[in-house]
């Protein structure tokens, strides 16, 4: 079987109105933002996919499948590309997708000091937009919806299905000040890290 080739990918998110019925439009809108955005949808392959571990996992995981192509997310992508090809799966996509292209140009052309970089201002982006939130322990699909919202989709819903609990507009609104006033929109401006996408 071909190997997959490398790409970026971020997740989208289900919405639910209050009655726990499924907003297709919205989800609609929500898919023509990320593809608006540059993010590929790709469907039917095999891959596996790691947003945790750090350096161990993302070493093994290159070392022992490397026939398979392996998405990791923002803090073991840069420790991935030093082992070989792999794809990058975004969490923080939807509110820096340049700097989400940027990391995976990186990557792919193992611009070392550029790549960690990045991977060090995601690790601020999320600790300083989400701060204490990250300590709530809601399932991934909670931030996901937090994020894709920030990003621009001001339209999705912040509910998920019971028994899972999600985050109320006002834990938005205080993310979306410092998203604002913090981090540029997630436009990372010092450095050059980003340059421009075409």
């Amino acid at each position: 079987m071909p190997r997959f080739h490398p790409a970026v990918l971020v997740s989208c998110e289900l919405p639910w109105d209050e009655k726990e019925r499924f907003l297709e439009p919205i989800f609609r809108r929500e898919v023509q933002h990320a593809r608006q955005m540059g993010f590929d949808h790709l469907y039917n392959f095999v891959a596996t996919k790691n947003t945790g571990g750090g350096l161990p996992r993302a070493a093994d995981l290159l070392k022992q499948a490397p026939e398979l192509q392996h998405f990791l997310g923002e803090q073991n992508f840069p420790h991935g590309c030093m082992y070989g090809e792999c794809s990058l799966l975004s969490s923080l996509g939807p509110i820096a997708p340049e700097a989400t292209f940027g990391l995976f140009e990186a990557g792919r052309s193992r611009q070392v000091e550029r790549m960690f970089r990045l991977q060090h201002y995601f690790h601020d982006l999320l600790q300083g937009v989400l701060g204490d939130l990250l300590a709530t322990g809601r399932i991934d699909g909670a931030y996901d919806k937090l994020l894709v919202k920030l990003g621009g989709l001001e339209e999705m819903p912040l509910r998920l299905l019971s028994p899972y609990q999600g985050f109320t507009d006002e834990q938005f609104q205080i993310c979306q000040r410092r998203y604002v006033e913090k981090f540029n929109r997630g436009r990372p401006t010092e450095g050059g890290l980003v340059p421009a996408r075409p």
